[in-house]
């Protein structure tokens, strides 16, 4: 009996490894709940950065914690699709979080959200960045965070 249950460890031990062994992970909790203000966006390919006081209009994500995001210009909702974000370790130990958008998330007249990498870089600031052509880099924060 007990050269069973030894000879069963190295099997449980594989088991556990094979999990996630891609870097990501379905996230449980919800790290996004809540109200964000965009602070500002760089990138495309001239190199451009927009922010609320050059392009007129500030921008608000709202996450209801349940997979759904709203986006707002001024006051008015502009925007809202649901969303599912993987939790991403990298092989130094660095997180982030892979999120797509269903429908795409007209944020802004020049992106839309799609799918991006997510990273907390600050007092509740997300960086969000699109993985491909125009590359621009979105940070929003926490309102009355500073």
């Amino acid at each position: 009996m007990r050269i069973r249950a030894f000879a069963a460890w190295p099997i449980a031990l594989l088991t556990l490894l094979a999990c996630g062994s891609d870097g990501t992970e379905p996230i449980g909790e919800d790290p996004f709940a809540g109200e964000y203000q965009w602070m500002y966006s760089q990138g495309g390919i001239a190199g451009l950065r927009y922010s609320p006081e050059s392009a007129g209009y500030a921008v608000r994500l709202e996450f209801d914690g349940r997979g759904e995001v709203s986006a707002f210009r001024g006051d008015t909702r502009v925007a809202r699709a649901t969303y599912v974000a993987e939790k991403v370790t990298a092989p130094d130990g660095t997180i982030s979080w892979l999120i797509r958008y269903a429908p795409p998330l007209m944020v802004f007249p020049f992106g839309a959200f799609d799918e991006q990498s997510v990273r907390i870089v600050g007092k509740l600031v997300l960086e969000f960045t699109d993985p491909c052509c125009d590359r621009y880099v979105h940070l929003f924060q926490k309102p009355y965070v500073r």
